[in-house]
């Protein structure tokens, strides 16, 4: 394009996208590693009022999607806060009633670290976040 007189108004069209990513979790036994844990439910709230605690205002989005035994997923969120909050337990474990606050940011890695008891044993999960390009 090219502007050939003086004042010569010009219309350009510029188009914005949200920025988004995409949140994975493995879920595995804190004294067995290898062991990732199958048959948790998690569901993922939109932090509204960003204080990073889970209340009447969040609204939920969804539950997350287990991708392969203990490896758990939410695709397409736009930047921005998150909460997450296991719905329900993996069979012979207990519930984690804590919610974890997670911060939706492009090319970035987020850990967060839950723990859940199964005859006293504590669970790492481990939180990831995975541009939507997958890349981390």
């Amino acid at each position: 394009m090219t502007i050939g007189k003086v004042d010569e108004v010009v219309e350009i069209e510029l188009v914005n996208y949200f920025i988004k990513g995409n949140i994975e979790m493995t879920k595995v036994d804190k004294d067995y590693p290898d062991n990732h844990l199958s048959g948790a439910v998690f569901e993922v709230y939109s932090d509204t009022n960003t204080d990073g605690k889970l209340d009447k205002d969040d609204k939920l989005l969804g539950e997350m999607t287990e991708l392969d035994g203990g490896i758990y997923q939410m695709k397409e969120l736009r930047y921005g806060k998150y909460l997450v909050r296991e719905k329900t337990a993996p069979t012979g474990f207990v519930l984690d009633e804590k919610v974890s606050s997670l911060f939706c940011k492009c090319h970035e890695v987020i850990l967060a670290n839950r723990k859940e008891l199964r005859r006293r044993k504590a669970v790492a999960v481990t939180v990831k976040e995975v541009a939507a390009n997958g890349t981390v």
